[in-house]
């Protein structure tokens, strides 16, 4: 008799074929006695991402593939699959990442006394040591967001189905940092968030150099997004302080010639950038 799903992993995913194999192999591995399904949310796929997830119904006999096309974006993806999930304890994880054996159950464990708990990121597996030292605050342990305040990030995250439901879920409209969204929104609720340190998951960072711009940059929108929402949390946003952060960075352009300084400076840049733009949007709505 099949056991009730008590945990549901949800993977957002959109041209992923290259990379989900790893992450849905470590699933299959996973040393828990939680019974868990895993639901792989297809958000308009267009290459094999579909066909390599059906590969794996023997080794993961509670995986499904969820179909998104309504919309796009991870908060979208990550609802939908909370729609077709049937555990009590949410967890989700990305499709570029590999989680640590003993994830699933880390975080679990977590959730027995916690609301919403985030997992510790490594970075050394996968990225080259010119990437990993553009990426200075990973460490093990919550991030802190410019505002001062912990949260769990998406790549490795777990939540109450009762909590995730009670807060409206992932907040579609501040992609990407609907992550940092739901953790305020549960702490400025009463809910308790901690950090899971065995539940580890390794990470890849854009290595890229378009790659990291266009990441930081909605990065930054994201940021102004979210001080608006906000506005008691932090030091504020001024227009002038992130114009100057911006060309002090521009300054500073010869560290683009540095392999070990580039990703650093690029990030800084795009992302003071998009505040700026982020900001300068706000005001022309009078938000």
């Amino acid at each position: 008799m099949t056991q009730t799903p008590e945990i549901s992993v949800v993977i957002p995913a959109h041209n992923a074929a290259a990379t989900i194999g790893v992450q849905l192999a470590a699933l299959a591995e996973q040393q828990t006695n939680h019974p868990f399904e895993v639901i792989v949310v297809d958000n308009r796929s267009s290459d094999d991402t579909a066909r390599i997830v059906a590969g794996f119904h023997d080794r993961l006999p509670g995986l499904r593939i969820a179909d998104a096309r309504a919309g796009e974006g991870a908060a979208y993806a990550r609802n939908t699959g909370v729609q077709e999930a049937t555990g009590e304890l949410l967890l989700f994880c990305d499709a570029d990442d590999e989680v640590h054996p003993g994830w699933v159950g880390a975080m679990g464990a977590a959730l027995q006394d916690a609301d919403i708990v985030g997992g510790a990121i490594e970075v050394a597996k996968f990225n080259p040591p010119e990437v990993q030292s553009g990426y200075p605050n990973l460490a093990p342990q919550l991030q802190v967001g410019r505002h001062q305040l912990p949260f769990a990030t998406g790549c490795s995250m777990g939540i109450r189905r009762a909590v995730f439901e009670r807060l409206g879920g992932f907040d579609e409209s501040s992609s990407p940092a609907e992550d940092q969204d739901l953790s305020l929104r549960a702490q400025f609720a009463g809910c308790r968030l901690v950090f899971a340190p065995d539940a580890i998951v390794y990470y890849r960072l854009r290595s890229g150099i378009r790659a990291v711009a266009r990441q930081h940059y909605h990065y930054g929108l994201s940021d102004a997004r979210l001080f608006s929402r906000f506005p008691d949390v932090g030091p504020p946003l001024p227009v002038y302080g992130e114009a100057r952060m911006v060309l002090g960075t521009l300054r500073r352009a010869p560290q683009f010639l540095d392999p070990m300084k580039r990703v650093r400076w690029m990030r800084k840049l795009s992302l003071h950038s998009g505040r700026l733009v982020g900001m300068r949007r706000l005001d022309r709505q009078g938000r």
